[in-house]
């Protein structure tokens, strides 16, 4: 139809498709108490910018044949309502407009995994959002003269402002408090961030060639692994009814695993988490990633040979964050290809040929694939899961709903337990001083709060920031740092601990001497002072989230907003 619609009918549909979103953004930021002084100023803007894109439409469809501008026509209003469907979308998920970050994210990992992400995101009904504003633009194909100027408005005035309290999406997370961002200054603000993480990204190593650390030990393998989307909800050795963690268990109980209770999470997204966790960057320090000294040159400069085994495939090579400091290593491995991630049992292999390296000092990062979604391609098929398990207790009325889901989500973290026990058993067999520390990046959201599966870096959960982290020791590491070590270790188990603080924690358990380094960080000091626990880059404290539900946190911003206004 659209190749036979006049140009009037092309430019209705071109306002719909541009006022649409718009119009929803401002009416949920008018609802949460955000964006009231914007308005007036919004409105010109806005007619400006429809006045501009019209003037474009007429002319680049004027000038040609008319099959041609019949195709342009419908080549420009093609990617109007992509462009803004994807606006649409990450604010409805994300609470935000499209920024440079969502598309790293995506590009920094495996087709697997996105593919995942948005399979179970299709189940929500928030995306009927999406479904009511492509269904709107059907009325402008067929209606002509004044019908159509009324579906015109309903669909891009009324439809909107109807939907935001059905679906209340979450509360805008624009930091100038401005409601809606326009398409000239969000592609002006992706390139000033990707040029800026760019040079970020080169940055690491000129910091990183001054390095002045020091290790002692003659031999030793010190292994951190990291984990993916790992939820402490679901895992036994948390408390999970479900048999989730049998060979870990067993270890603790034989007093070979120490486990850290309190552990919370920088962030409920990868990219932002590992930053911290591989670096002295936290929420409360000067330093950025790519300005900080990062574990792998650290662990080079005290005379380790270092490796990085990824189960992670990567759709591009920038280079940044965590990426970034993955390539600082000696021996980078990728196991999973850029458009296929498998299960983690591929990295074992590597893993043995990084134990049987004649070095005697060695450091090994292994990044899994762990728990990530699609949740059913994380583990073998062929691998026992819990579709007849009937443990009592294992599952919420509202996981029941989605047992399934719950079910494949379970065999991931049963499957992770095994492949922890492999390495842990491989590196004790190794024979010598080593050690193992798993922590995994975020949790997982599992219907435990808010409806909904995954993680949002907006508006976090308990299920989302409370991480398990353990350890495991070699007899001879154990015998190495004696009683008194252990004890520094044993410690912390019940300590408030942040993962953004692992580096310091990490140099304490390896042995190693950083000039400059804050090890008031340190997890295992004797004068550990606990520190605010900021679990979002919305600057959420942890503690207030534990003392407050989903709606409150949905409107505490606002409310915060107002406070500060009236100090």
């Amino acid at each position: 139809m659209l190749l036979h619609s006049s140009i009037f009918r092309q430019l209705r549909l071109l306002w719909y498709l541009e006022l649409f979103p718009i119009v929803f953004m401002v009416a949920n930021a008018l609802r949460c108490g955000k964006g009231v002084e914007a308005l007036n100023s919004l409105v010109p803007v806005i007619l400006l910018m429809l006045a501009i894109y019209s003037l474009g439409l007429v002319v680049l469809c004027s000038v040609w044949s008319r099959t041609v501008n019949r195709i342009v026509a419908a080549i420009l209003l093609s990617l109007a309502a992509l462009w803004n469907s994807a606006d649409l979308f990450t604010y409805l998920y994300f609470g935000d407009q499209l920024r440079f970050a969502f598309l790293y994210a995506m590009t920094t990992t495996n087709a697997g995994e996105v593919t995942g992400f948005f399979r179970v995101l299709l189940l929500r009904p928030m995306l009927l959002v999406l479904g009511f504003y492509w269904a709107g633009a059907v009325p402008l194909f067929f209606l002509n003269g004044r019908k159509a100027i009324i579906a015109c408005g309903v669909g891009a005035v009324l439809l909107p402002i109807l939907l935001v309290p059905v679906f209340r999406p979450l509360l805008p997370n624009d930091a100038d408090e401005y409601p809606v961002r326009l398409f000239p200054w969000i592609v002006d603000q992706m390139i000033d961030d990707f040029l800026e993480m760019r040079f970020d990204a080169e940055d690491i190593g000129i910091v990183n060639s001054n390095i002045d650390a020091v290790n002692h030990d003659r031999q030793a393998t010190y292994v951190l692994v990291l984990g993916e989307s790992h939820s402490k909800f679901r895992s036994q050795l948390y408390g999970a009814p479900r048999a989730t963690q049998p060979r870990m268990t067993e270890r603790y109980r034989a007093g070979m695993l120490e486990v850290f209770r309190d552990a919370v999470a920088p962030h409920s997204m990868t990219v932002y988490a590992l930053a911290k966790v591989l670096t002295f960057e936290a929420h409360d320090s000067d330093y950025t990633y790519y300005e900080s000294p990062n574990l792998c040159d650290v662990m080079k400069m005290a005379g380790f040979r270092t490796w990085w085994l990824d189960n992670q495939g990567q759709l591009n090579a920038i280079g940044l964050s965590y990426n970034a400091i993955a390539r600082r290593a000696d021996h980078l491995v990728y196991t999973a290809s850029s458009l296929e991630a498998g299960p983690d049992e591929v990295l074992l292999q590597p893993f043995a040929e990084a134990l049987k390296d004649p070095a005697p000092k060695k450091f090994i990062v292994v990044h899994l694939l762990g728990s990530h979604s699609d949740y059913s391609c994380s583990a073998p098929q062929d691998f026992a899961g819990f579709e007849a398990d009937q443990t009592p207790g294992a599952m919420t009325p509202e996981q029941e709903q989605h047992r399934s889901l719950i079910d494949a989500y379970d065999k991931t973290v049963l499957y992770n337990d095994w492949v922890l026990d492999q390495l842990m058993t491989m590196l004790e067999k190794d024979g010598g001083k080593g050690f193992l520390l798993y922590l995994t990046d975020h949790g997982e959201n599992l219907y435990e709060e808010r409806q909904m599966t995954l993680h949002s870096e907006t508006l976090p959960t308990r299920a989302t920031v409370e991480v398990p982290v353990f350890l495991y020791m070699t007899p001879a590491y154990r015998q190495a740092i004696g009683e008194a070590g252990l004890a520094a270790i044993r410690a912390a188990e019940n300590r408030p601990i942040a993962t953004e603080n692992t580096f310091a924690a990490w140099l304490h358990l390896a042995g190693v001497t950083l000039r400059g380094a804050d090890m008031s960080r340190n997890w295992f000091a004797a004068d550990f002072v606990p520190r605010q626990r900021i679990v979002s880059l919305a600057g959420i404290d942890y503690e207030d989230l534990k003392q407050t539900g989903y709606e409150e946190r949905l409107y505490a911003p606002a409310r915060l907003t107002k406070q500060k206004e009236q100090e």
